[in-house]
């Protein structure tokens, strides 16, 4: 459950809040991988760096987050009214 400035968010406030902090965890992790592993031996500029784990996350990232939101989706109306 999510608090945000004493009050408590509605269910798809909680799922917006809950993918967009995973998703941007996921890009600094592929971030950070990529400059480890790629970036360190060759010639990467930052915004380069970037662009391109952006463009390696972008479809695993798009899979992940539509699979969640339809599971959120089929199973938000099945849990009792005190867990929302």
């Amino acid at each position: 459950m999510a608090w945000f400035w004493g009050r408590r968010l509605p269910p798809a406030w909680q799922t917006l809040l809950v993918s967009a902090t995973m998703t941007g965890y996921w890009l600094l992790l592929d971030v950070y991988e990529f400059s480890v592993r790629v970036a360190a031996w060759s010639t990467f500029s930052t915004p380069s760096l970037w662009l391109h784990a952006l463009h390696n996350a972008a479809w695993p990232l798009l899979v992940c987050s539509a699979t969640f939101a339809l599971c959120v989706r089929l199973l938000a109306p099945r849990t009792p009214a005190a867990c929302r």
